[in-house]
């Protein structure tokens, strides 16, 4: 990776640096948009590659975001990995901070903030919020469709979850979880970057303590492929 990359990078905020401290928040402060911006440059390949019309299969390649932060990641001083048995994914812990990667959107505009347009976090997602995270500023009252709990998961989803959870529950000290949220669609490539302190809020979106932006590297995105390629 060439110096005039990294330059672009700048300092990293006073809160990045009072949660990891200088050298590690500065490693974070670079590595982590790297590792989200090959991981939407993979899910763009995987698009290109299959020809079809639709998003489809730049939403089926979700999991390469898990893998690019285990792949810039676990060199770190530190950094330890977690895999639940089965599971096609790891996640890393760095800083005593469990990273959970959430593509929240896939259209320009949309705020982090925002509880309109936003992507509901996955279950694995809540699960680590809610049993790692802060608690949520407020809760709100279900909607009447939904006043019987929350909708049925996916069964290995909830079994990841749980796995994921008695793994990091052995750790000392406890984690604590820091959300990595990018928006991302087939046309622009990554077009947001930000990470945080988060709790679950009701309808799948979140309720941040503190969201910040992260620099978003210059990224190629491939040109679409053609009956000639």
């Amino acid at each position: 990776m060439s110096s005039r990359i990294f330059d672009g990078f700048g300092r990293p905020s006073p809160w990045a640096i009072e949660r990891f401290g200088p050298r590690l928040a500065t490693e974070l402060w670079t590595r982590v948009p790297l590792a989200v911006t090959a991981a939407v440059a993979r899910a763009l390949e995987t698009h290109q590659a299959s020809r079809m019309q639709t998003a489809h299969a730049f939403g089926s390649a979700w999991s390469v975001h898990f893998e690019e932060l285990v792949n810039h990641l676990r060199l770190i001083d530190g950094a330890r990995l977690v895999r639940p048995p089965r599971a096609f994914y790891q996640l890393v812990v760095v800083g005593e901070h469990v990273l959970y990667p959430w593509r929240y959107a896939g259209e320009r505009g949309t705020s982090i903030r925002s509880r309109l347009g936003v992507r509901p976090i996955g279950v694995l997602g809540r699960e680590l919020l809610s049993r790692y995270g802060r608690p949520p500023h407020w809760r709100e009252e279900p909607l009447p469709m939904f006043a019987g709990g929350d909708e049925p998961a996916d069964a290995r989803e909830r079994r990841d979850a749980a796995m994921v959870s008695s793994i990091l529950d052995e750790l000392e000290p406890r984690p604590r979880v820091l959300v990595v949220a990018y928006a991302s669609n087939t046309i622009e490539g990554l077009i947001h970057l930000g990470w945080g302190d988060a709790a679950p809020a009701d309808g799948g979106g979140l309720h941040w303590h503190h969201c910040e932006d992260l620099p978003v590297p210059p990224a190629r995105v491939p040109r679409p492929r053609t009956g000639a390629d």
